[in-house]
């Protein structure tokens, strides 16, 4: 009876041992589960950081992109003026062939409309394909609204470019001699064999449909990008220097 006893007491005791072990090897499985999840935590983190980085230097460079396309518009905004200050000269010579002011008025080798007027954004052209690293969404939405702005005022100087060339190229072909060798003291009166024909006149208010279209897609375009410029500065500032 007593070796039955001891029998049990030695079988309790080599339990008592494996229980242990097993708790030692679980927490040393928890321990190390515990290390691979912050390890894993912490190369997101990095990451994270990493990509908010890029995208700091991102909208960094779209703020300055949409500040040039600003001047730029602007820009086309004056040429666009221009022409029309060329088409009124012009028209003003077909509507009015005999005012005396026509002597009064100078003239110059460019009463001509200009043939292809450039057209750039150096948000479309450089970031384009960047739209969808930007991580805050009304930036984001902003952006498919510049992107669609922009198409709009792309046509139309597709269109106005298209119509200058159809309409003025052969006129400026045809009478280069007599406008590059206009004086300084010309005026639009010696322009009279040049505009005063029916060839010119039926071609101008149909140039200048084109050219109206053209400058009401500009001033569309100037809001939507002042609209950008100041969402990218806004996110800008969430993120840390």
């Amino acid at each position: 009876m007593i070796r039955f006893f001891r029998k049990i007491r030695q079988a309790l005791m080599s339990e008592n041992k494996i229980g242990k072990y097993l708790l030692y090897a679980l927490g040393e499985i928890i321990l190390v589960v515990i290390g691979i999840v912050i390890a894993l935590q912490l190369n997101n983190w990095n990451e994270l950081r990493k990509e908010r980085a890029k995208e700091s230097l991102l909208i960094d460079q779209m703020i300055v992109d949409a500040r040039t396309d600003s001047i730029f518009f602007q820009s086309r905004i004056s040429i666009l003026n221009r022409l029309d200050s060329v088409l009124d000269y012009v028209i003003y010579i077909n509507d009015f062939p005999s005012a005396d002011t026509l002597s009064t008025i100078r003239a110059n080798n460019r009463l001509l409309p200009v043939i292809r007027f450039a057209l750039l954004s150096e948000v479309m052209s450089n970031h384009e394909d960047s739209f969808d690293k930007v991580n805050n969404w009304t930036v984001k939405q902003h952006l498919q609204g510049y992107k669609k702005a922009y198409h709009f005022l792309e046509q139309s100087f597709v269109l106005l470019n298209d119509e200058l060339q159809l309409r003025f190229s052969p006129i400026q072909q045809k009478y280069y001699r007599t406008l590059r060798g206009l004086s300084t003291a010309a005026t639009l009166d010696d322009l009279r064999p040049i505009y005063l024909t029916e060839e010119i006149a039926s071609q101008l208010y149909g140039v200048r449909d084109f050219s109206a279209n053209s400058m009401a897609q500009v001033d569309a375009m100037l809001p939507v990008n002042n609209r950008l410029l100041r969402e990218l500065i806004q996110y800008r500032s969430t993120f840390r220097n």
